[in-house]
């Protein structure tokens, strides 16, 4: 059943009007009290033909709720929003109907002020209680599924690193693009240490090679990920070797810091 709370008391002439709010629906008032207020000799069953007439305009601005009589017996009703409230007036043709949709704006900008505020009681807090505790439950649980789906996509970037870390022997151009691809193409900083050393100079870099490098660079490209290089070739050099390779790094290059003469080579200052 539909939970129902009293908004606010409002009088209309002689009449108490209690604007109530049936679920998540806008406040209004029951088809009893806007027939009384339109002076109908047969509130309900006035307002309801009204209503019959005119289903299109008066369903959307509604809401069938079941009410209880003083002698505990369920009856079905609804409530009418303002908006019903003002669309039955236009059918209604009463002289007091401008009056009641006068009350009508009034009692809404009293609302909009704050002046009827639904406060939860019984059930109605009970749930309210549940709804917040499941909701933060949920939340919890989100933040867990999102830890362990970190996790679990930062597992091949550590087990890369941890590779690399461990190796203690150099490896060729096609070594790096598959242990790359298999384990860290988006992780978050890769070092590449003597690129191309020995090959771009010795004429063994083959197409192939060239492939794998492509495919490592343009990955970090892509992903917007962070790449040191270190190598002897120049920039002229590697441009040569493959501009598609060259501008992608040239690019996404922070800084271009070059070494030359030989008293920068840390080896022979041992």
């Amino acid at each position: 059943m539909t939970n129902i709370q009293k908004v606010l008391t409002s009088r209309f002439g002689s009449l108490e009007i209690d604007v109530v709010q049936a679920g998540q629906a806008e406040p209004g008032v029951t088809r009893e009290q806007l027939g009384e207020m339109l002076e109908y000799a047969n509130p309900a069953i006035s307002i309801g033909n009204i209503h019959n007439r005119n289903r299109d305009r008066l369903d959307p601005f509604s809401v069938l709720i079941k009410m209880i009589n003083a002698d505990g017996k369920s009856y079905d009703t609804y409530v009418y929003g303002f908006k019903g409230i003002l669309e039955v007036c236009r059918f209604s043709n009463q002289p007091n109907a401008h009056a009641v949709m006068d009350w009508a704006w009034e009692t809404l900008d009293r609302i909009r002020k704050g002046d009827g505020v639904v406060k939860p009681t019984g059930m109605a807090l009970v749930q309210e209680a549940m709804q917040f505790l499941i909701a933060e439950n949920t939340a919890k649980d989100k933040v867990i599924e999102n830890q362990q789906l970190k996790i679990a996509a930062d597992a091949p970037k550590v087990d890369f690193a941890g590779k690399v870390g461990d190796c203690t022997e150099g490896f060729g151009v096609r070594e790096l693009a598959l242990k790359f691809r298999q384990n860290g193409a988006d992780c978050e900083l890769l070092f590449i240490d003597d690129l191309l050393k020995e090959k771009a100079t010795s004429g063994e870099l083959t197409e192939a090679d060239i492939k794998h490098l492509f495919a490592v660079i343009d990955t970090r490209y892509d992903f917007m990920r962070p790449t040191i290089i270190t190598t002897e070739c120049t920039s002229g050099r590697l441009e040569s070797l493959n501009p598609a390779i060259y501008y992608r790094m040239a690019e996404r290059a922070y800084a271009e810091i070059i070494f030359e003469g030989e008293e920068n080579n840390y080896r022979k200052r041992l």
